[in-house]
């Protein structure tokens, strides 16, 4: 289904947005998280609690909507979330590998 790859991307794409207002304020008000490893974990961290809000956006909806459902098992919901935090990892694990110092051989 359509499902999977829109909730791993839509992980990654909140990844990326979390990282974009990181670098924004970084630069702007000198906002600084050392090390690279906190940094990717707090990007996971919001990315999944993006994620958390839509799922349930999609429970109130099924409950103001039951004749629409778009949950239609918890497993389906630990499913979503997991691909969004999946989805967020994997673009944190890019973004930390190229931007991690390089050591001099």
């Amino acid at each position: 289904p359509l499902d999977i790859p829109m909730h791993f991307f839509g992980g990654l794409v909140a990844a990326w947005s979390v990282w974009q207002l990181y670098k924004r304020y970084e630069k702007t008000a000198g906002l600084t998280v050392k090390p690279v490893a906190l940094l990717g974990v707090c990007v996971v961290a919001a990315a999944a609690l993006i994620g958390i809000c839509w799922e349930v956006y999609e429970f109130i909806h099924d409950w103001l909507y039951p004749f629409i459902v778009y949950q239609p098992s918890v497993r389906d919901i630990m499913a979503d979330l997991i691909l969004d935090v999946a989805g967020a990892a994997v673009f944190v694990f890019f973004v930390t590998a190229n931007s991690s110092p390089k050591r001099p051989r």
